[in-house]
Parts: structure tokens; C-alpha cells; sequence
């Protein structure tokens, strides 16, 4: 037995200390920029002043000689900070836009900021008009030059489907390997084979004229990989780069499709760019009519970079209610990340700053994060936003290897009251929120629905050894709709490698989905390979596929209070590794269920206090509860046709409630805040 002690009032303590990072007290100096400004002028009035050069600026990119030039004919007080008020308006990025030492320095702070009244959309696209009709039920635009591949464009806003085979919302279902190729050939990650439909249809293509690229899920992650050759006589797929990992590894179920080819054509919605003639090539979707559609084609990964030095830190930086988006994804052919799209850019990035704040922006339509807190963020926050529309994920905080310094550790952020919604609409791979190599981050009051993987990760190191991803606070969150069905081996919360001071208290989760019949499956938390020192208190978790709660292996863990009720059918509580120490106690918690085991694998934990409610289902592995030699104290008997479970204080219910559920701790308040 362990002995894990801790204080809720913490929770609070914490939030305060994060809160002292973001109280600054200067005076602005303000900039504007106006969609019918001009960036030869000074950026120091909303409105030009006829007969000279002072007026708003037209873009962000004005903002460096603007500074410059009031550098040269003011004295800029060390409390005053450069305030850059946008009205209302679109403004079209071709290139990111960078905040460092040389724009700010000497400067007691950087804001970007909407104007009164008005919602600025920054944009990483080129906006297009002109479709002319190319025959029934195609239309097309010419003029696209200096842009090579196309991967997402946007059609009076909407998402447009780059043109696949088969048409969105069908896929194809890997073949098995002949008999002559083991299953530990190199061929399996580079080669493939599909149905003979498939190879009827692809046989007419030329692979070697376009670039056609094969998309796969592979359990928790996807691959994007360029088709080199198509063998029609075996329905052989050929790949110019080996995925990362053997094509069926993971069961006998991979779904792929293939996309872009003028020959997949065929569907509304879907596009296709030809690389030689410049031109894009739409079907359109009902009711829609040339001359009235506008299309956007992302140019740029990210928008603004905030980007200080491990030696000199920027300081008192923010942005506030800017809409972003239509910003383009990364893959070009090639997309390999291990877990979690961890390496994609974010529209939003940030390296060694203080004080940062995202506050009460949009983020809609973009095409990999929405923000990364990368190196050396400290003290900031990413506050009152929301993401939406996303091929990627929303937030990552911190780095995905070990850092090199002090200077280079994030920590001691926060991240509050966003909302997060239908995002890994391309790279299903990301995260909603996550945490890498990064500690002290609290994760408060967010609403997550509908991602394609995890809602909240934290942690990034696989086994015992040491971990930076300590000290995290993430409490109370709303998270449903969690997985969508398309990958594996995720969670509502999954966590990540030994964390010790990391709290999960007070979330709601609900419905939690993985794909069928490829990967492991789906949990409402997950605590990972090497995973300790972690309390688990609180959370009410609700209908995950596989189980409320999966322990790969770990130590020291402490899951108390909590309420998990109806996650599957293969076990409410699943440990995959048994170690020879304690994994973790199971204290004071309700599990209430209606079919299938209470546990499924092999638990090292001790369980005390608890109360189980299994409603019908009377199977054989109920009556006993012991594995690997260890009995747990469930002692079978018969009450009035219920049978009882103890261990101490603990009581297990078969086929019915009896009376009030007991005081275990519980807090339903914590439910009520959610519904």
C-alpha cells in the first residue's frame, strides 16, 4: 500500500499562481489597420487624414516600419506597449507574420486586438472568384499559378473534399498478403494489396502522371503516402515511402482510400488541381451555380509567430478576438507523425515568451493545430476560444522531445474555458489538448465534442524513465463525442509515462468511440505505459467503448471518488500489464454497469471503500474476482437472488440496485455543471 496525500484547495492555489502571470500594468500606444488602409502610412489613426500620411495601415506586415518610424521621432516609455487595434475585415496572409525582439524590443508589451464592434478575419489563403462551367455538374477556375499541390480548398466557406477513391464516407479494406510474404517483411510497410474491384478501376489510371497519394489508418495514427506504382494483375499498391508501421499490424480490418486523381472526380463537393494547367476543377454541390461561388486556397501553414530567445524572452504579448483560418495542412504526398499529429504546425506558435495571452479568438477552417506553445512558454494562457473545423487538433503545449535547458521548458500555463469542436478532420491522429514535455499546466473548464482521436493527452515519455510532464492539473472538463469511430487506442484522457503531482479531478465524460475492429479500442481515461503517481478523483466517465478506465502499467496511481457508469462490454477496468508492486488503489468510486466482467487482463491494485452495481447480464467470470494469484476479497454469496461482492468496505451488486447508492464521496455537483 501507498500513501498519496493531497489537498483540493491545491487546485485553486494553483490556478492563482498561474493567474499572477497575466496582471501587467502599462500604457498603450495604439496602431490601427483598416481593409481600406495603406501600409505606407503611419498606422497611428483609424481613419486617413486627408493631405498627409497618417492613417491605418492595411495589414499586420505594416506594423514593423510603423513601429520603426514612431521609433524615430518618439521617445517610447519603458511602461508603454504597442497596442494594434484591426477593424473589421479580411486580411489575407501569403506569409507568417512574426513577432520577436527586433519589432517589440524596448517596448513593454505586443497586442494584437479587434477593434470595438468589429470581427477581423485573418486569413492564409488566396481568395478566388470566376468559376466558368466546364460541362453538367463540373465547373472549373484557371489562374492558380505559383501553387503546386492542393490538398483542402474552401468553397463559400464550406470544406471542400479533395477527389478520392472510393467517394467520402466509404473506404477500402486492405487485402491479406500472400502466403509467401511473412508477416515481418519490410514489404508490408511499403506495399499492399486491394480488392479486384479496386484493381478493375485503378488498372485505367496512370500512377506515374499524377500525384496520387494512398491515405490509411493505422490504430491510433494515419500515414499520407505517395503511390509509386499500381500492379493491376494482383492489385498490388506500391508506395514511394514505407509507412510507419506494417500495413494489417494491427488487425485484419485497415481501412484506406486513394485521392487525387482527375479521375476520382466524380462526386459533389470534390476538387481536383492540375498541377501543369493551373486550373481547379470543382463538382459542385446542390444548388450551387458558378458565378456565385468563391473559393479560398490555403497558402500558409502558420499565421503568427511569437518567437523570443532562451537568453531574451518576449514579454506581455497577446492576441484577442481575431478570427483565423484557412491556413493549409503539411503533407505534400508525405505525412508520418508517431501519435497525436504532434508535429504539425499550429496556426498560432510560440517559443520562449512570457505572459502570452490567446483570448476570445476563433479559429475555424485551418489545417493542422490552432496553437502550440512550443519551447520556453511561460506563464501565458490560451483563454475563451474556440476551434472548430479543424483537419487537426486545437492546442499543444510544450515539446515532443526532451528539452535542452531551463530556458527551453514550458510550464505553468493555462488553459481555460475553450470550446473544441469537430476537429482531425484530415489528420485524425491529433489531440484536442495536448501536453508534452511540459508541467505545471492547468486544463479547466474546456468543452471537447466530436474529435476523430483523444480529447486530452498529457505526458510523452513511453516507461519509467524521467518525465518533464509533471504537476498537471486537468479539472473540470466537458468531453463527448470523443474518438468519432475512426482510430484506436485513445481516450477522452489519456495520460502518458510517470507524472507524479498530476491531478485528473472533477471532468465529464461521455461517449467515447474507437474503429471497429482495428486497434485495442476506446477508454474514458487512459493511463499509459509507465504511467504514476497520477490521482484520478472525481470524474464521471459514461459509455466508453472498452472501458471507463485502462492502466497499460504504472505505479502509485490513485483513482478516488469517481463515478463510472455503462463503458462496455469487455470490462470496466482493464489493466494490460501485471507488474510486482501497486499499481494503483481503487478508492471510494461507484461503477455501476449491465454486462460483461467488472475487469478484464490482470490487476495489480488494492480496492477499498467502493460500491458495484451490475444491473443483468448474470455471466460465469462475475462470481469470481482473482487473478494471478491474488484474491481481491470478493467474497461470493446469495442475498434475496443478488449476489454480493466485499472487499472491507466495498460492496459489489449483481442484477439490481438496493436502496441509496452509499456516501463514497462523489460529488454530483460536478455532474450537474456539465447537464
Amino acid at each position: 500500500m501507498f500513501i498519496l496525500s493531497y489537498v483540493r484547495p491545491y487546485l485553486l492555489r494553483l490556478l492563482l499562481v498561474v493567474g499572477v502571470f497575466y496582471s501587467n500594468i502599462s500604457v498603450a500606444v495604439d496602431f490601427y489597420i483598416q481593409e481600406d488602409g495603406c501600409d505606407c502610412y503611419d498606422g497611428l489613426h483609424s481613419t486617413h487624414i486627408l493631405g498627409t500620411n497618417s492613417g491605418p495601415l492595411a495589414s499586420v506586415f505594416g506594423i514593423r516600419s510603423a513601429i520603426e518610424k514612431y521609433r524615430a521621432n518618439e521617445l517610447v516609455a519603458s511602461n508603454e506597449e504597442v497596442v494594434v487595434n484591426v477593424g473589421q475585415g479580411d486580411f489575407y496572409f501569403d506569409k507568417e507574420f512574426v513577432v520577436n525582439e527586433q519589432l517589440i524590443g524596448g517596448w513593454a508589451g505586443f497586442k494584437i486586438r479587434a477593434q470595438a464592434g468589429a470581427a477581423p478575419r485573418f486569413i492564409g489563403g488566396l481568395r478566388k472568384s470566376g468559376f466558368e462551367l466546364v460541362r453538367e455538374g463540373l465547373f472549373k477556375i484557371s489562374g492558380l499559378s505559383g501553387i503546386d499541390e492542393v490538398e483542402r480548398i474552401y468553397v463559400n466557406g464550406a470544406p471542400a473534399v479533395r477527389a478520392r477513391y472510393p467517394n467520402y464516407g466509404n473506404e477500402l479494406l486492405v487485402q491479406a498478403y500472400p502466403k509467401n510474404i511473412d508477416k515481418n517483411s519490410a514489404l508490408r510497410r511499403s506495399e499492399l494489396y486491394l480488392d479486384s474491384d479496386a484493381a478493375q478501376f485503378l488498372a485505367k489510371l496512370n500512377f506515374f502522371e499524377e500525384k496520387i497519394d494512398l491515405f490509411a489508418r493505422h490504430s491510433w495514427e494515419i500515414s499520407i503516402n505517395r503511390v509509386r506504382q499500381f500492379l493491376p494483375s494482383d492489385g498490388r499498391v506500391i508506395l514511394g515511402n514505407a509507412a510507419r508501421w506494417p500495413f494489417l499490424h494491427f488487425g485484419k480490418r485497415q481501412l484506406v482510400y486513394l485521392e487525387n486523381s482527375f479521375a476520382f472526380l466524380d462526386a459533389p463537393g470534390e476538387f481536383y488541381f492540375d498541377e501543369f494547367s493551373k486550373d481547379l476543377f470543382y463538382v459542385p454541390r446542390i444548388g450551387e451555380v458558378e458565378r456565385d461561388l468563391e473559393v479560398i486556397v490555403p497558402l500558409v501553414d502558420r499565421l503568427i509567430v511569437f518567437e523570443g530567445s532562451a537568453g531574451n524572452k518576449l514579454n506581455n504579448v497577446g492576441i484577442d478576438g481575431i478570427f483565423f483560418g484557412y491556413t493549409r495542412g503539411v503533407s505534400r504526398g508525405l505525412y508520418d507523425e508517431p501519435q497525436a499529429a504532434v508535429g504539425l504546425p499550429a496556426v498560432i506558435e510560440a517559443s520562449h515568451v512570457e505572459s502570452l495571452a490567446i483570448s476570445n479568438c476563433v479559429f475555424e477552417n485551418y489545417g493542422a493545430y490552432g496553437v502550440w506553445f512550443k519551447k520556453g512558454v511561460v506563464g501565458s494562457k490560451v483563454e475563451g476560444n474556440v476551434f472548430s473545423s479543424g483537419d487537426g487538433g486545437a492546442i499543444k503545449i510544450g515539446w515532443y522531445h526532451d528539452v535542452a535547458s531551463d530556458a527551453d521548458y514550458t510550464q505553468s500555463n493555462l488553459i481555460y474555458d475553450n470550446n473544441i469542436f469537430n476537429i482531425g478532420l484530415r489528420y485524425h491522429g491529433a489531440v484536442a489538448i495536448w501536453i508534452g514535455q511540459s508541467g505545471y499546466n492547468v486544463v479547466f473548464n474546456n468543452r471537447i465534442n466530436d474529435t476523430s482521436y483523444t480529447g486530452i493527452s498529457v505526458g510523452w515519455r513511453w516507461g519509467y524513465g524521467s518525465s518533464l510532464a509533471k504537476g498537471n492539473i486537468i479539472i473540470r472538463n466537458s468531453l463527448e463525442g470523443v474518438g468519432g469511430g475512426l482510430l484506436s487506442d485513445l481516450a477522452a484522457i489519456y495520460l502518458l509515462g510517470p507524472s507524479p503531482g498530476t491531478q485528473v479531478v472533477g471532468n465529464y465524460i461521455y461517449r467515447v468511440s474507437a474503429s471497429d475492429g482495428y486497434g485495442p479500442g476506446a477508454w474514458g481515461i487512459y493511463a499509459d505505459q509507465g504511467a504514476s503517481d497520477i490521482i484520478i478523483d472525481n470524474n464521471f466517465i459514461s459509455e466508453a467503448a472498452n472501458g471507463c478506465f485502462h492502466l497499460h502499467y504504472g505505479r502509485n496511481n490513485l483513482l478516488v471518488n469517481n463515478f463510472f457508469y455503462f463503458c462496455g462490454y469487455s470490462g470496466q477496468l482493464k489493466q494490460t500489464r501485471f507488474e510486482d508492486h501497486e499499481s494503483f488503489l481503487f478508492l471510494n468510486n461507484i461503477v455501476v454497469w449491465d454486462c460483461g466482467p467488472l475487469y478484464s487482463g490482470r490487476l495489480g491494485g488494492s480496492f477499498s471503500g467502493n460500491f458495484f452495481s451490475k444491473n443483468d447480464c448474470l455471466l460465469a467470470e462475475d462470481v469470481q474476482y482473482s487473478n494471478n494469484g491474488r484474491n481481491y476479497g470478493f467474497d461470493f454469496q446469495i442475498h434475496h437472488g443478488v449476489g454480493l461482492y466485499l472487499d472491507g468496505n466495498s460492496v459489489y451488486l449483481r442484477d439490481r440496485f438496493i436502496g441509496e447508492i452509499p456516501e463514497v464521496g462523489f460529488d454530483f455537483s460536478y455532474v450537474g455543471s456539465f447537464h
